[in-house]
């Protein structure tokens, strides 16, 4: 497996061998039996048992033939998976608190690898709009992180500045830890950042202890 980690931590592609690939595939089509076999068991769980036409109609998708509705949606899934993997597609779903299936993330769990590891949802949304573009460097994402959050309501909430004084705090300290684990990530996977040590940050004048590079 080689993982080539983007400065944008979203967008890393990672490469598998032909082993890792069997693998992959072994692993996709597991997934897919085990519910069907769910689907099965509750179809026997019901009060009416089903018919035998019924019970002959969920077995089929165990079949294994070349045409069969399990290979070709295990084949269908694998393509996608290696696509996710091997382009510098964003992760953007629930991993990054939007409302949708992330199909990088289901790549990299069934591939047996997290390029993002550690990194919450709300977290990642950060990093996330601090890439601007796909030209916005790590550099410049750190700096745009390591700014406080205004405390006057920004535009989206000029008319409910209660809503926004609530939240702040948590957004101010979702932001920290956005700053931190970025910075932790390019010590880890890129040239140490000038001014910094690998093993402290400072962010508005107070001095946060990193994981060692």
């Amino acid at each position: 497996m080689k993982i080539d980690y983007h400065q944008n931590p979203l967008r890393s592609q990672v490469f598998l061998d032909e082993t890792e690939k069997k693998l992959l595939k072994a692993n996709i089509k597991n997934e897919l039996l085990l519910e069907a076999l769910a689907a099965v068991w509750y179809q026997f769980r019901k009060k009416d048992p089903p018919s035998l036409e019924k019970i002959k109609e969920e077995v089929s998708f165990f079949d294994d033939d070349e045409d069969s509705v399990l290979s070709v949606r295990v084949n269908d899934l694998y393509d996608v998976y290696i696509k996710e993997l091997e382009e510098s597609y964003m992760h953007i779903g629930d991993c990054t608190c939007v409302p949708a299936t992330c199909y990088k993330c289901l790549a990299e769990e069934h591939a047996g690898v997290d390029t993002i590891e550690g990194l919450g949802k709300h977290l990642a949304s950060r990093i996330d709009r601090a890439f601007k573009d796909s030209s916005t460097s790590i550099d410049e994402a750190i700096e745009m992180l390591n700014t406080p959050i205004s405390e006057k309501p920004n535009a989206e909430y000029i008319n409910h500045p209660e809503i926004y004084r609530v939240h702040r705090p948590r957004w101010e300290q979702d932001r920290v830890s956005a700053l931190k684990w970025l910075v932790n990530y390019k010590i880890k996977h890129f040239s140490k950042l000038s001014g910094y040590s690998a093993h402290t940050i400072i962010v508005d004048d107070v001095i946060l202890e990193t994981d060692n590079a």
